[in-house]
């Protein structure tokens, strides 16, 4: 929430997060050979917050000052989930220098940077947390990058390298070069994926010139253009200690690590100028109505947009309001209960293979349908009827609201018990001044008037689709 179920874009994403070696180092591991360690400093303060609603007891404090962090209390739990997240994501394309100059880089350089965080004059430091029973991963979106390790043991440890290879990258020119070739390769396999590339097709025919576009790995020129220097100053642009955020998701047993790391570890500083909050002057309306792609599928399909940037436009909580009223909007309306999935199902307009998505980022809000269809053209002409039709008369019944929101707030705590899923989400709304239960007293605000409210934002010029035909053999498919 505001996510809502989980479509074609969010599987492409998880397919992005890179696959780290278990292998064993050979080389040292203990927590006081890092050079980065000092012996003592001040613990600063700690807030506690306990949510009585839903049980949870949450801390805060600014390591060293500097570094925001949370710490969600999970009692009884083994595993502890640890997120350190960068505001550095895809559609960051510049930097500032020490002059404050904006300096451009090259489509990809996000993810390029996740991967070599990675390296350590020339080996792979995820070796290390599988030494210490962490599994060690990252993944870079279009606005954030974030870096976790979960385990039953040696937090600490994880915890003080994760910092490390975070803060102090160690990797070479050499490794730099090297790294291409992995990357291009990558992103071959993804391009070799026809749904990726209905996905992307889509984004370009809904933005206009917003870097969304662009696939998170960037373009074979792009990749191929990245320097050793480029992702050093992109490095000490991003990742400040001030703009970044820690998340630890556990038992209460593991707040002592909060105090450790205040003995343990010191930040770095001087790490360059300020860096402004991307902003882009996108349209409202999409840039085009769409196309038709033919590959190598053996079922068409739609993937259709409705392009959404008015809720980015707003201030924090208004916005959050706005976006959850959105997201409860297209529940009802594209939700298996709603008032058209089992018509269009016995219309034999879709199958089974139907899901939709409503996501909201800070540059961009969009919805997207996807179906598989053996009638393309009319379940494309059918959903522009019917979004002209919830423009004007939205069958939204108090009822049927009621119920939605309570599955949107059940699932929603039922989530806190997730801790993977709530250390992602507490580590993404933590770089938006956002607490997940902030969201949730938002959530529960919203009124059936600002549900139906959404329907007036519907407009023809929001909306595009790509569909996706098999590969002709003896004679052409049937398109309807």
């Amino acid at each position: 929430m505001p996510h809502s179920s989980t479509c074609l874009s969010r599987k492409i994403a998880s397919s992005r997060q890179s696959q780290r070696s278990s292998a064993k180092p050979s080389y040292g591991s203990r927590v006081d050979s890092y050079p980065f360690l000092i012996s003592s400093l001040e613990v600063h303060p700690v807030t506690t917050q306990y949510y009585k609603q839903y049980g949870e007891t949450v801390h805060r404090l600014t390591l060293q000052g500097r570094l925001p962090v949370t710490f969600i209390e999970k009692p009884g739990y083994h595993k502890v989930y640890v997120t350190l997240t960068a505001p550095l994501g895809a559609v960051h394309r510049h930097y500032l220098d020490a002059s404050a100059a904006r300096k451009e880089v090259p489509a990809g350089i996000a993810h390029f940077l996740e991967h070599k965080i990675f390296e350590q004059v020339g080996e792979d430091i995820s070796r290390h947390f599988a030494l210490h029973e962490a599994q060690v991963n990252a993944y870079t979106e279009h606005h954030r990058t974030t870096y976790l390790f979960s385990a039953t043991n040696h937090v600490l440890d994880n915890t003080v390298r994760l910092l490390e290879m975070f803060f102090y990258p160690r990797f070479t020119p050499e490794g730099v070069e090297k790294e291409k070739n992995i990357i291009i390769e990558e992103l071959n396999m993804h391009l070799d994926n026809p749904h990726y590339q209905q996905y992307y097709q889509l984004l370009k025919h809904m933005f206009h010139d917003h870097p969304v576009t662009v696939d998170i790995l960037g373009t074979k020129e792009s990749i191929q253009a990245i320097s050793y220097e480029a992702l050093s100053n992109v490095h000490r642009a991003y990742y400040q200690p001030e703009k970044c955020h820690l998340t630890l998701v556990g038992d209460p047993q593991h707040l002592k690590v909060l105090e450790a790391l205040e003995a343990h570890v010191t930040l770095p500083t001087g790490q360059g100028t300020d860096v402004q909050d991307f902003s882009h002057a996108e349209a409202t309306c999409v840039a085009s109505s769409g196309n038709v792609l033919e590959a190598d599928v053996l079922m068409p399909s739609v993937m259709f947009g409705i392009k959404r940037m008015q809720e980015g436009r707003l201030e924090k909580e208004e916005k959050l309001r706005h976006q959850i009223a959105t997201t409860l909007f297209f529940d009802l309306v594209f939700g298996q209960s709603g008032p058209y999935y089992e018509a269009w199902l016995d219309a034999g307009l879709i199958n089974d293979a139907y899901d939709y998505e409503v996501s909201f980022e800070p540059s961009y809000g969009m919805v997207f349908i996807y179906a598989e269809t053996d009638k393309p053209k009319a379940f494309v002409q059918t959903l522009h009827e019917t979004m002209s039709t919830l423009a004007t008369t939205a069958p939204i019944e108090e009822d049927d609201f009621k119920r939605v929101k309570r599955q949107m707030l059940g699932n929603f705590v039922r989530s806190l018990d997730a801790l993977e899923h709530l250390a992602h989400e507490s580590a993404r709304l933590a770089l938006q001044g956002v607490s997940v239960y902030d969201l949730l007293e938002v959530a529960q605000t919203v009124s059936l008037a600002a549900v139906r409210d959404v329907a007036k934002t519907l407009a023809a010029d929001t909306l595009s689709s790509v569909t996706m035909l098999p590969i002709p053999t003896n004679k052409a498919p049937d398109s309807e």
